[in-house]
């Protein structure tokens, strides 16, 4: 409530029958995250009610039944302006990183982007972080299409779960992935193959810092995670390269991977 009336006081806002809802047209910058044009994503958003705008959205629904008492009246916040008082309330009013899927980027991420910044007149997120979605046969994972595949079925087919997050690490978070139970069968097996080589290796070896800061400006780079899963494979490989001191390195890799590699149920 206190930041629609920020948003109200600083002429952000008008009241429809249905609500309050923030005027885009008020803002200059409205799309910049994805570089959005002035029609993206109308279609989507629809014009209804007393809207001024297509891309207009609500702030506060008026709902006489359900809700809590306001100055426009009774009602509830909407879903754009619940997160963005979430994220201020605990992460400050500018913070590092701001996560989510490629789909929230035209409306919800953008939405959340112009109320926040012109409420507070401060950068909202430093960076965005947007994940690709995990498909299964070539089609996006959706309770509501019922093509989803729980970590728990994974656990009851014989998989560890480390195994699935292997199979993730070999693509970027941007990149959509599709699962098959044979992607996951090769994840396991390579999982599998490098945990035991790695308890084969004798322990006491030094870290390679050069290999080290390889590994961490792979996952500084975006969070390039294949390149770093395949630095450890390489590691493994390297002639010139003490047992010892490949163990000690892939080791201090794995603290960025999080594979447990050096797990004792790995045999």
């Amino acid at each position: 409530i206190d930041m629609v009336k920020c948003l109200d006081d600083k002429g952000y806002t008008y009241v429809t029958s249905d609500g309050v809802y923030f005027d885009t047209s008020k803002i200059k910058d409205y799309g910049k995250l994805g570089g959005l044009s002035q029609d993206d994503g109308e279609s989507r958003i629809g014009v209804s009610g007393d809207k001024k705008n297509p891309r207009d959205f609500s702030l506060w629904k008026l709902n006489t039944a359900i809700g809590w008492q306001s100055p426009w009246g009774k009602g509830f916040p909407g879903w754009h302006i619940e997160c963005s008082a979430m994220s201020i309330k605990y992460l400050g009013e500018t913070f590092d990183i701001h996560t989510g899927g490629i789909e929230h980027i035209p409306i919800h991420h953008n939405n959340e982007i112009a109320q926040s910044e012109h409420a507070t007149d401060k950068p909202f997120s430093k960076y965005w972080l947007h994940n690709a979605h995990l498909v299964l046969s070539n089609e996006k994972m959706a309770k509501s299409v019922g093509n989803v595949v729980y970590l728990k079925t994974i656990v009851e087919k014989g998989f560890d779960p480390v195994a699935y997050r292997y199979f993730l690490l070999g693509a970027r978070y941007s990149t959509q992935l599709n699962f098959t139970w044979e992607a996951l069968e090769a994840s396991a097996t390579a999982y599998k193959r490098l945990s035991v080589a790695l308890h084969e290796l004798p322990t006491g070896g030094n870290i390679h810092q050069e290999l080290w800061q390889k590994a961490l400006g792979f996952v500084s780079d975006d969070l390039d995670t294949p390149k770093a899963l395949a630095l450890a494979w390489d590691i493994l490989k390297d002639e010139k390269l003490s047992p010892a001191d490949k163990k000690a390195t892939i080791l201090k890799i794995d603290s960025l991977l999080g594979l447990s590699l050096n797990s004792p149920k790995i045999k």
